[in-house]
């Protein structure tokens, strides 16, 4: 196999998005982010490894789900804390 430069260093650019994003869903307790996404999500998360996640476009869209999740949790706290 020979890779060109530009994939080696867009796919090591992935991969350390994906490291990155896994650290801040863990941080923000990964197990309970899951538990609000769709069922079929979930069931695509349990069978996925990293790579899957960095790789496809079905661990693409997974990931999408989880940090709407996340982002619509944040916005939730940040309205109940300006009505504090």
């Amino acid at each position: 196999m020979c890779y060109r430069v530009q994939e080696v260093t867009a796919l090591v650019s992935r991969a350390s998005e994906a490291c990155f994003l896994v650290r801040v869903l863990i941080a923000n307790q990964l197990s309970r982010l899951t538990q609000l996404i769709d069922d079929s999500w979930r069931k695509r998360l349990q069978n996925m490894s990293l790579k899957d996640l960095v790789c496809t476009k079905d661990g693409e869209e997974t990931m999408t789900q989880i940090i709407a999740v996340l982002l619509d949790e944040h916005q939730k706290a940040a309205g109940r804390a300006k009505h504090k």
